[in-house]
């Protein structure tokens, strides 16, 4: 705790270096990445990041003014498909992956897009779902904001830090509480030490064919809080990112959950088809002990039919939308009963979450959202 607080009393001076910094680094003249490995910080530093997730702490924003004369970084951004209009004040954020100190701390910062809906503030602990660099199938994709772990008044005091816990140590790692019951794992190599999630979506387009991302895949273009059990919330997470445009979703009790003007509500619901098993019993009173002996250890079909409900409100709760979709799951029972289902195993989960996304991106049910003067 000594050290959280002590890194508290260092965040101002550090910041306004960083401040100091960014004019040099959006317009290119600031140090690069090591060993110059892309050509700009707004994708992965190496190839292999493509898509993760990963920790970073905001120490900047740029301006629009800043984005427009960064140049060439200026021109990467419209590439990938992001509209001019998105990139008003605030929208770049430089945030450092190492802490404290020292020319890694610089060259090994990235720059992230902070999408319409969303905010980061100086010293907000981010989640950044890493980008794809360009190459001959692409423009690439650009890093973007996913969600606010920990705002940047909680620096000390929250779940997110800096280890090992000594702030006037080099190359410190970001770390929040129980992440790797979530998912995350520690990758620990010389500059490539960091906690991250692994790639679900975004993977390099291959040579064999495939079709390359579209330009408008850049562009988390919707920011929407969603209300769901807490167990399924990394699943909502996955799919939304996955989805077409991609949606940065929030949940309940985050930081800058109150920032969202449209929420959707999920609601998942699993009935059983005992019709069979009701007939079967019917016929079993007649057969005596033995046909129920019999009854009850047969195997039997035991359809279940799983529902994803969904309903989009806005800030004043009117209902600017309501979509449902299905799974029909060929479970087993016995001939004369089936057991209950609380909720769908994760993989129905993901195919019911990617097909109502999809289907709300069809239906236009979330307005697109209104760029930044």
């Amino acid at each position: 705790m000594t050290g959280q607080i002590a890194d508290l009393g260092l965040r101002k001076l550090r910041v306004a270096r960083a401040v100091a910094l960014v004019a040099l680094l959006l317009l290119g003249l600031g140090p690069g990445p090591a060993d110059a490995r892309v050509e700009s910080r707004l994708f992965p530093h190496f190839k292999d990041e493509t898509g993760v997730v990963r920790l970073a702490q905001v120490v900047a924003l740029a301006s629009r003014q800043m984005i427009v004369d960064a140049g060439n970084s200026h021109s990467l951004l419209l590439a990938t498909g992001i509209p001019d209009d998105y990139l008003g004040d605030g929208r770049i954020a430089i945030a450092r992956v190492y802490c404290c100190g020292g020319s890694t701390e610089e060259s090994e910062a990235i720059w992230v897009f902070v999408p319409p809906g969303a905010t980061a503030e100086i010293g907000d602990v981010i989640e950044v779902r890493m980008g794809r660099s360009p190459d001959e199938f692409g423009p690439g994709t650009v890093n973007s904001l996913m969600t606010v772990r920990q705002r940047g008044e909680m620096t000390g005091l929250g779940s997110c830090r800096w280890l090992p816990d000594d702030p006037y140590l080099r190359l410190r790692i970001l770390y929040c509480d129980d992440i790797e019951l979530q998912g995350w794992v520690r990758q620990n190599a010389f500059l490539r030490d960091m906690w991250y999630k692994p790639a679900t979506t975004l993977a390099p387009v291959s040579p064999d064919g495939d079709a390359a991302p579209t330009a408008t895949a850049a562009v988390a273009a919707v920011a929407i809080l969603v209300l769901i059990d807490p167990s399924l919330q990394s699943s909502v997470r996955d799919a939304a990112a996955a989805s077409t445009p991609p949606l940065l979703v929030m949940f309940e009790g985050e930081p800058a959950a109150e920032n969202y003007v449209h929420r959707l509500g999920l609601h998942f619901a699993s009935v059983v088809d005992r019709s069979r098993q009701r007939r079967n019993r019917e016929g079993a009173g007649s057969a005596g002990l033995m046909g129920w002996m019999l009854g009850s250890i047969t195997p039997w079909s035991c359809p279940t039919t799983h529902t994803l409900t969904g309903v989009v409100t806005n800030r004043a709760g009117e209902e600017l939308g309501k979509l449902a979709v299905q799974r029909v799951q060929k479970r087993v029972g016995t001939m004369l009963a089936c057991g209950d289902v609380e909720r769908p195993n994760d993989d129905i989960v993901r195919e019911l979450l990617a097909e109502f996304l999809e289907k709300l991106g069809q239906q236009k049910i979330i307005p697109q959202p209104i760029a930044d003067d």
